[in-house]
């Protein structure tokens, strides 16, 4: 969510930034302004909900309409429109995801090992270099981790992330180190937070192995086999089969299955399930 203020001991209007056209060079824009590299992703419908202010706040929207070529130092800098308007439509306050890592410029990925082309053996290209990552023993490779390798190879999303080197073992360097913090919502995995240096001795410890993913495949993008006819980022699931779209019966629907279907979608994990039951009514 984006909020500013003039001057925080004088000024207590806060502004907003209404999302109409707000994307990713606007965001960017934001996250450097920030001390930040650069945006994962520009959020738009209240994405973190609506702003609440204090008692001694009042509210007015920034500009809508934002313009930035990516490399203004601040927003203000960026064309606008409607400057200064009280109202926005109710919903659709603008945030961003940033980066907190600055992205190699020639990293690259790529599946090796496999059957088929959805999945195998994850190899990062970093600073001219083919490698992989290494996870010690007993360390898990979180379905995050392995939807945002999916999604920036155009596969998908995750289904597994085996650990058994299945797949075999590369000869290359070890590039990334075990610990690898995704949000899920990154368009690329160097995006995501990785606090330590790879560790060279990790594939000779007893139980290591090198990350491995499986993927769903390719989804049509003008036909994604799963949507909510939604407000925000919940509601009505629907499913695409045979070529017709459907409604899902809440019987003996559980969290994983929540957990898929926001995967797919791109979403974070489910904060919550709700079913709703319909009397006297049918889907045809």
């Amino acid at each position: 969510m984006l909020a500013y203020s003039k001057d925080p001991g004088i000024d207590t209007r806060v502004y907003l930034v209404c999302d109409q056209g707000w994307d990713l060079a606007d965001a960017n824009v934001i996250c450097r302004q920030n001390g930040l590299y650069s945006a994962k992703r520009a959020v738009t419908d209240s994405y973190f909900g609506n702003h609440r202010p204090l008692r001694s706040q009042e509210i007015s929207y920034l500009a809508t309409d934002f313009a930035c070529i990516g490399n203004e130092s601040k927003l203000i800098e960026c064309p606008a429109n409607f400057w200064f308007q009280d109202n926005c439509t109710a919903n659709h306050q603008a945030g961003v995801l940033c980066n907190r890592i600055n992205e190699p410029e020639d990293f690259q990925l790529r599946l090796l090992g496999g059957s088929n082309a959805n999945e195998g053996r994850v190899e990062f290209h970093v600073n001219g270099t083919w490698g992989s990552l290494c996870l010690k023993k007993d360390y898990t490779f979180f379905d995050e981790q392995s939807d945002v390798i999916c999604r920036q190879l155009g596969l998908g999303y995750g289904l597994e992330a085996p650990q058994d080197d299945r797949f075999g073992r590369g000869s290359g360097p070890v590039v990334f180190p075990t610990y690898v913090s995704c949000s899920g919502s990154e368009s690329s995995f160097a995006q995501c937070y990785m606090p330590d240096e790879p560790d060279q001795e990790c594939l000779n410890l007893e139980g290591s192995s090198e990350a491995s993913v499986i993927c769903s495949g390719p989804i049509p993008e003008d036909r994604s086999p799963v949507s909510f006819q939604r407000r925000q980022k919940d509601g009505l699931l629907q499913i695409y089969h045979d070529g017709l779209w459907g409604a899902v019966c809440a019987n003996g629907w559980t969290d994983a299955n929540s957990k898929v279907v926001c995967r797919e979608l791109g979403l974070g994990a489910p904060k919550s399930v709700c079913v709703i039951i319909y009397v006297n009514s049918k889907i045809n």
